[in-house]
């Protein structure tokens, strides 16, 4: 009987989480919501790039190389199918999203973290939910949206090696070469992904988890860029370093807005921060020590983020999402959680 139920609620959540990822597909790519301005913007640098334009050298953007390539598949699909470069670029991040949604529930289940199958659902479809959020803002595709996607099952996957759970090779190596591709894409990402690994690492003291197929990957794809950009002819030499960065710094406080101002503009996010995480530590107290963990490394993940967003001194709201899915997936993990 008991074998029965838990069947019955792990088919019954999966076809809630499929309902979910067919809502999103055919919201997406059938309601003709224009493409993200710095989205189309970076296709634009993939279409020069695709046809040999060297970044800082032919063509100028304040985006990093990485940020610039990335974009790159999408025009070669394009050319190779004949379909627009937007909708080819919107299809893959569809895809993108379902994969990280899949990856998500795979690594949740693996940990067990739930006592069925639906609490396992409800974190994976809060990758769904933002990316829904990303879409109806005008954000789907915009790179921070890609990095979240990206990053949140390496940080599963980085918490499976400290809790000592096995985690399939392949999947390992899938995850940690997005994630490592990802946090090339902007300075910020890669500093939130350090200062996140030096938490953990300080936090758990996990010897020998820097020695993992994840990491060799992300170890692999920064080896890989940096030899890529010497080889390439005067790319760093004095392009990049001695005048477009110098350009870019200098102009930085155009940018600039008002710390008030930030903070005003998104109250409604600071209460929800704070509300999600003195409820997470209120049931963390219950909970077991790798579920306090768990919830820890959420609140901190979620507060580097939003250091970050407030260095920026931008007040962009879509430079808020990578803590946003933080907070949601915080929110959605903590009540049906196994309590020790």
């Amino acid at each position: 009987m008991k074998s029965f139920l838990t069947v019955n609620s792990r088919n019954s959540s999966i076809t809630v989480l499929v309902i979910c990822a067919a809502v999103i597909v055919f919201t997406v790519l059938f309601s003709g919501v224009p493409l993200n301005h710095d989205s189309a913007l970076l296709l634009q640098c993939g279409r020069l790039v695709s046809e040999g334009s060297i970044p800082f050298v032919n063509h100028v953007e304040t985006n990093v190389h990485m940020a610039q390539y990335i974009h790159v598949p999408a025009v070669l699909l394009s050319n190779l199918t004949g379909l627009g470069v937007p909708l080819v670029f919107t299809i893959g991040v569809v895809l993108f999203v379902l994969l990280s949604c899949f990856v998500v529930l795979v690594l949740v289940r693996k940990l067990e973290l739930f006592h069925s199958w639906a609490g396992a659902v409800v974190v994976a479809s809060s990758v769904l939910a933002l990316s829904l959020r990303a879409y109806s803002t005008g954000d789907f595709g915009q790179r921070e949206h890609l990095f979240l996607l990206a990053w949140l099952p390496f940080v599963l996957v980085r918490y499976s090696r400290m809790q000592s759970v096995g985690v399939n090779r392949a999947l390992a190596v899938i995850t940690g070469t997005v994630a490592g591709v990802m946090m090339l894409c902007k300075p910020t990402f890669l500093l939130q992904a350090v200062l996140v690994e030096v938490w953990m690492g300080l936090r758990i003291k996990g010897k020998g988890t820097y020695k993992t197929p994840e990491m060799f990957a992300v170890y692999f794809i920064f080896l890989a860029l940096a030899v890529h950009l010497l080889l390439l002819p005067g790319s760093l030499q004095s392009p990049f370093f001695t005048r477009w960065i110098p350009f870019i710094a200098a102009g930085y406080h155009s940018y600039n807005a008002s710390m008030p101002a930030i903070i005003g503009q998104f109250r409604q996010y600071w209460l929800v921060f704070l509300a999600a995480s003195v409820v997470s530590i209120f049931v963390s107290l219950r909970s077991s020590q790798a579920i306090r963990f768990l919830i820890e490394l959420l609140i901190a993940a979620a507060a580097v983020a939003t250091g970050l967003f407030l260095v920026q001194h931008k007040g962009w709201p879509y430079q808020l999402f990578p803590a946003l899915g933080l907070i949601v997936a915080l929110i959605a993990g903590p009540f049906p959680k196994r309590v020790s």
